[in-house]
């Protein structure tokens, strides 16, 4: 015995719009999380870059100033005149340091918190 239907078969199935719809919106979705994805590896990256180049600058830091007391040693450890680079070169190591390691990344918090400080500023200049 067959069944009978209340409606056509056609009319079960959603319609051809609603399909396409959510077909977009299912694009439109995996391509922002795909730009986002790409724009937190890119700063990923560039963190893993700026570690990387640190600890670059500290084998070269360590070697150079170690000639520099060696060749100072040599000299008849007269007034101890590497301390001077060292001073400097120090200063330059830390900030890199801390770029490296030290600093966060900016969060949305941080830039709405920022904006809406700005427009307060903003308004009282007004």
């Amino acid at each position: 015995m067959t069944q009978k239907l209340d409606k056509y078969p056609w009319e079960y199935e959603p319609p051809l719009e609603e399909l396409l719809n959510e077909f977009r919106s299912k694009i439109a979705r995996a391509s922002n999380e795909g730009k986002i994805m790409d724009e937190h590896r890119e700063a990923a990256v560039q963190r893993l870059n700026c570690k990387r180049d640190f600890r670059r600058q500290v084998i070269t830091y360590a070697a150079v100033n170690f000639f520099l007391v060696v060749i100072w040693a040599m000299s008849g450890y007269g007034h101890f005149w590497p301390v001077w680079f060292i001073l400097v070169w120090s200063i330059g190591l830390a900030r890199h340091a801390w770029c490296a390691y030290g600093e966060r990344p900016i969060t949305e918090e941080e830039i709405l918190r920022e904006m809406k400080r700005g427009d307060a500023a903003w308004n009282l200049r007004l």
